[in-house]
């Protein structure tokens, strides 16, 4: 038998899933940004797009983007030679941005990129 005790727990705790108040947020796609043409990025080098201030590498499997920050002191790195050099302390990464030396211990920011009708796309 159910009391107005149980009737009134019961319709507080069904209102707010029937009105939708109890679901899950949905989850928000990033706000892609074109930031060139994939031929503007040679396979296997860096290219420094200075209005997002980040690398992009074209790359056999798609694209990366990485952060110029140095992970150590926060410098501003260099792309030489197939690889990330800070100007400060030469801490140096590879192209996926793993340190290589130190002093830096951290890897290299990655930023979310992706190819989509011949446009390199970044999420920051």
């Amino acid at each position: 038998m159910i009391t107005r005790i149980h009737a009134f727990i019961l319709a507080v705790l069904l209102i707010p899933a029937a009105a939708g108040w109890a679901e899950e947020p949905a989850a928000v796609e990033p706000d892609w940004t074109a930031v060139g043409d994939l031929e503007e990025f040679p396979q296997d080098e860096a290219v420094y797009v200075e209005d997002y201030r980040v690398y992009v590498i074209r790359a056999e499997d798609g694209v990366r983007a990485l952060s110029p920050r140095c992970t150590h002191r926060g410098c501003t790195v260099g792309w030489s030679e197939g690889e990330f050099v800070c100007p400060c302390h030469q801490a140096r990464f590879n192209a996926e941005g793993q340190v290589l030396d130190g002093p830096a211990r951290d890897p290299l920011e990655t930023i979310s990129a992706k190819v989509e009708d011949g446009q390199v796309w970044l999420a920051p």
